[in-house]
């Protein structure tokens, strides 16, 4: 997760990040969502944006045939 080090990411995409990271696996956004309740997010959509957001910031990549998320670790993604 060194590469957060060097973004600027906003409270929802840090959280989301971290929780991917700590997973070691591919999640699901309402898994995130029930994980990151007690952190503020209440709404799928928060989870949807943050997930956005970190896929064109290259440091998440969508697993479409899991329906999940996963940190990248390929730096040259």
């Amino acid at each position: 997760m060194q590469e957060k080090q060097h973004l600027k990411l906003s409270k929802n995409q840090a959280l989301v990040y971290e929780a991917l990271g700590q997973a070691g696996k591919p999640v699901g956004a309402y898994d995130l969502l029930d994980q990151l309740k007690a952190h503020g997010l209440k709404a799928p959509l928060q989870i949807y944006r943050a997930l956005e957001s970190l896929i064109e910031l290259k440091v998440v990549h969508r697993l479409e045939s899991l329906n999940a998320w996963t940190t990248c670790c390929d730096a040259d993604h």
